[in-house]
């Protein structure tokens, strides 16, 4: 069912991009569509074409790994007037297209190509955050965050969020490497073993050690389609929220970002995920909700006004919601790195939009 025409709306220089895709890469992939839509086919054809264009018989797989990252970003060494630099230059702007950057595929690093590189650069905070400094060097943080939802795991960040009860010294371990914010759980336990919920204790803690705090709610198995299957989870989560809010003596209108973390097609979102929202809205009222999804959920979530801020679960780059999808400009966090150390303190790497913290936790 797939289409072989532009279809009403969509964008035309994909279409073209599409055409020069399938040329190229028909003998490792099945034909695609050139319909000028972003999908997962786009980006399955642009790696391939990184791979063929760059001529490693080492690296023909259709994986985009480090091997594939060097040898592209190589390419823009090669004369510009190379095949090699302009095919690149091309696929730079086609992920940029895809990431809801407005420009023209042709080839030249222009001008207005370098313009929307630092746009992208600023909208994802993909610069170093210690940095005051934006550019727009073509380096393996930016064409790493054009083509997965979790960019360059590697990046620096001072943000993390984590299951674990802090302490004095997982503190000054996660001080020590530059974190200053941190995202923590209302309520709830790992798995049933061990409990994950913030304390009065452990906020007393992190505001002594000046640290910010964003808050998160997730129980039960909602990594799991079929926790939001039941028509109830909507009211009993509410009621939870309600419960760890005022126990915590969060004050009101405070956000609580309520997580949807599993994969999940369009239309399943729209059937469990909105109905889920809109019982927790009407029961939770002395407090916002947000919610940790992917990008394609925080997209129908927003445009329903049913959820305040956003959480992108970045790191899932392989769910629906996240392949071909652009990170929304209203964007709060992105978590792009799960189940690292930080000495001992094991927590989740997630980047933020720096100039949004009005969603951390305030007293």
């Amino acid at each position: 069912m797939d289409s072989y025409v532009l279809i009403n709306k969509r964008n035309k220089e994909i279409r073209e991009m599409q055409k020069i895709l399938n040329k190229n890469t028909y003998k490792y992939l099945e034909i695609s569509p050139c319909d000028g839509i972003s999908q997962r086919k786009l980006i399955k054809q642009i790696i391939w074409y990184m791979q063929i264009i760059s001529d490693d018989s080492n690296d023909m797989d259709g994986g985009f790994g480090s091997k594939t990252l060097k040898n592209y970003l190589n390419n823009f060494n090669e004369n510009k007037n190379s095949k090699k630099f302009i095919e690149s230059v091309k696929i730079l702007q086609c992920l940029l297209i895809i990431n809801k950057c407005f420009l023209k595929i042709n080839g030249n690093l222009d001008e207005e190509t370098n313009k929307q590189i630092r746009i992208f650069k600023t909208m994802a905070n993909l610069e170093d955050p210690f940095s005051k400094k934006k550019t727009d060097t073509i380096n393996e943080e930016l064409i790493s965050g054009l083509i997965r939802s979790c960019g360059l795991k590697s990046r620096k960040t001072i943000c993390c969020d984590t299951c674990l009860i802090m302490n004095q010294k997982y503190l000054d371990e996660l001080k020590s490497e530059g974190y200053s914010i941190i995202g923590r759980y209302i309520s709830g336990t790992v798995g049933g073993k061990y409990n994950k919920a913030l304390s009065h204790e452990e906020i007393d803690l992190l505001i002594k050690n000046k640290f910010e705090v964003f808050l998160i709610f997730q129980e039960g198995a909602s990594n799991k389609l079929q926790y939001f299957q039941d028509e109830s989870a909507g009211e009993r989560d509410g009621n939870k929220i309600n419960k760890a809010m005022e126990y915590l003596n969060i004050p009101k209108n405070n956000i609580v970002f309520v997580a949807v973390d599993c994969d999940m097609l369009e239309h399943e979102f729209r059937k469990y995920i909105i109905p889920y929202f809109v019982k927790i809205n009407k029961i939770v009222t002395k407090y916002r909700i947000g919610v940790y999804c992917s990008r394609k959920g925080a997209q129908i979530l927003k445009e329903l006004n049913l959820a305040t801020g956003f959480f992108i679960s970045g790191a899932s780059y392989g769910f629906n919601g996240n392949i071909a999808a652009s990170l929304p400009d209203y964007w709060n966090f992105e978590q792009f790195c799960v189940d690292i150390y930080v000495k001992t303190v094991e927590i989740d790497k997630v980047s933020i939009q720096t100039a949004k913290l009005i969603y951390l936790f305030k007293q």
